[in-house]
């Protein structure tokens, strides 16, 4: 997460009242009539090409990124979850920005070579299945989302965010 000098995002604690409720749901418009991602695109590792079924692979990038011009959410818990993040660490990461002007850049390894397992672990539909993302288990997965996160501290340099961030 990167800090901005310039209230250019959406900051959820301050764009979301009731009068931008009412003006997005009469007008349409408004800071709540953004979707918050801002950029999406897809980039290649220095590790593309020596996954399983290579052949078929090469015309896949291998790590995607996500711009998102919203500050801390609030609502992150949720979404934590489902990615099976332990909010506590995300917590600690985002404390100093509370309040403040940011944006986010979210790195997914999309072709990793470790697979998870879901399990169903009783006979009631209520109770959730034990989900093992198995995530950071394969060298080279680990590697990709190093090299990825790396690439995003980087672009924070570019001419582009130069103008707006902070440090």
């Amino acid at each position: 997460m990167f800090s901005i000098d310039k209230p250019i995002t959406i900051s959820v604690a301050n764009d979301a009242s009731i009068s931008t409720g009412l003006e997005f749901l009469y007008q349409g418009t408004g800071s709540l009539s953004s979707t918050f991602v801002k950029a999406v695109g897809s980039v290649d590792s220095n590790y593309k090409g020596n996954e399983r079924n290579s052949s078929q692979a090469q015309n896949w990038s291998d790590v995607q990124l996500t711009l998102l011009g919203v500050s801390q959410p609030s609502y992150y818990e949720p979404f934590l979850q489902f990615l099976n993040i332990n909010p506590e660490i995300v917590r600690s990461l985002w404390s100093s920005t509370a309040g403040l002007n940011t944006f986010q850049i979210f790195m997914v390894n999309s072709r990793p070579q470790q697979r998870g397992v879901v399990k169903i672990v009783s006979s009631n539909p209520e109770d959730p299945p034990l989900i093992d993302p198995k995530y950071l288990q394969n060298a080279r997965d680990v590697a990709v989302s190093v090299e990825g996160n790396s690439n995003c501290r980087c672009m924070q340099y570019l001419n582009l965010f130069t103008n707006f961030i902070f440090r």
